[in-house]
């Protein structure tokens, strides 16, 4: 069965019930309030480790191409059903997104416009309406990650708060399910973004504030690596990083290639 379709402009659809069948538990503020870096939240509100994240940016002109890679793991010790978290600009168009699971299991998803996604969703939830004698939607319904069907307060469950993330046009949600402790989760992600333009230069800002308590390497540094290419187009381009220390790989006329220090 193919993975439903993961929705641009922050509504992602959704899939799979709780893996565990554990009881739904409130979710930290932080994901909600600080979305700060890509991360992997599972069923019940405990974050998956971060294990490495990879940022690859190419730069044309105005225009930027962003490839995010992160693997993370199940630290708990059971298998949760799970949804990939990631910040990003309103504007921006996610193009590809994948997750890997383990070796040998591999969901890719279609990437929607907003619109037209928007009108999958609601006849996708008109359909499961129907099939539960007109009632709201619930543990049936693909698009509700971990639904159990009971009712809960707006702003309390895993599933209210999900629900808004996937309607946050700040961030990208994509969900999957049944990923046993200790396995590694890789999940790739590329989206297109026009860059900024601030004091007659092209700005690109992408958030990466990772929270070190989920890092399961030593520093950030081990975790992290970023990676600039830069065509501008015209001779004699300048460039700088107000966040981060990077170095110049190559460079030609029009050609920068950059890397963290």
């Amino acid at each position: 069965m193919a993975p439903p379709p993961a929705y641009d402009a922050g509504v992602a659809g959704a899939g799979g019930g709780k893996g565990n069948g554990s009881a739904p538990a409130k979710v930290p503020a932080a994901v909600t309030k600080h979305l700060s870096c890509p991360l992997v939240m599972a069923t019940g509100g405990s974050m998956f480790g971060i294990d490495a994240v990879d940022v690859m940016v190419e730069c044309h002109i105005a225009t930027a191409v962003v490839t995010v890679r992160a693997a993370f793991v199940n630290v708990g010790k059971s298998a949760v059903d799970a949804a990939f978290l990631m910040p990003k600009d309103p504007e921006a168009t996610v193009s590809a997104a994948q997750v890997q699971i383990g070796r040998d299991r591999v969901l890719e998803t279609l990437v929607l416009p907003n619109e037209e996604a928007k009108a999958i969703k609601e006849e996708q939830d008109r359909l499961v309406g129907q099939a539960n004698g007109g009632g709201a939607s619930g543990a049936g319904n693909p698009y509700s990650l971990g639904g159990s069907g009971s009712a809960r307060a707006e702003g309390d469950s895993e599933d209210a708060v999900l629900q808004r993330l996937m309607t946050n046009p700040f961030v990208f949600v994509m969900p999957f399910t049944n990923v046993p402790a200790g396995e590694t989760v890789v999940v790739t992600v590329t989206y297109l973004e026009d860059l900024d333009v601030e004091a007659g230069a092209f700005v690109l800002r992408v958030p990466l504030a990772v929270p070190e308590h989920l890092l399961l390497r030593g520093s950030v540094r081990e975790a992290i690596n970023i990676g600039v290419t830069i065509n501008a187009g015209t001779p004699s381009s300048s460039w700088g990083s107000a966040s981060h220390v990077m170095h110049v790989e190559s460079e030609s006329e029009s050609h920068i290639v950059l890397s963290l220090d």
